[in-house]
């Protein structure tokens, strides 16, 4: 019997979340580097890639392939899961949380509570936030009462 080979398409193969200690040097400082640009601490890309000690050509070979998750984010329909305790307000707080941050929800989804924890799925429209999707969850994961949260979603 022969074996069949899969071929994979090297172009746009998807997106993935891997966290920033695994990633090489050269991806995190072209990373900084558009940082730099972005907040005007260098005025151009040699300016910043000499800062950082990244070569030219590894920043051109990476700079449109890497980017902050937020940004990803931007002008989208996310979906998140909540894990809350079955207390008065918690619920509140996560929506006015993310009311005040400018951030539209579009659903709410909430389980019966059991064991004095309930089940929340959010759909949060992303595209008028005043902050970036990263700061809004550091903000949820603080509020009493939230034991979990996570990203289950974005359209």
């Amino acid at each position: 019997m022969r074996k069949r080979r899969q071929v994979i398409n090297n172009k746009n193969t998807g997106f993935f979340l891997v966290k920033e200690d695994i990633l090489p040097t050269a991806i995190k400082k072209t990373i900084k580097v558009n940082e730099m640009l972005k907040r005007g601490e260098a005025s151009t890309i040699n300016e910043a890639i000499a800062s950082t000690g990244l070569s030219r050509s590894a920043y051109y070979k990476y700079k449109d392939s890497v980017f902050p998750f937020y940004e990803a984010s931007l002008n989208k329909i996310v979906s998140i899961s909540f894990m809350l305790d079955h207390k008065k307000g918690v619920l509140s707080n996560v929506l006015n949380i993310i009311s005040a941050d400018s951030a539209n929800i579009l659903t709410i989804n909430q389980g019966l509570p059991l064991q004095g924890m309930a089940n929340v799925t959010l759909s949060v429209e992303t595209e008028n936030m005043s902050i970036d999707l990263e700061a809004l969850l550091d903000k949820l994961r603080v509020i009493d009462g939230v034991r979990r949260l996570e990203i289950v979603g974005q359209a």
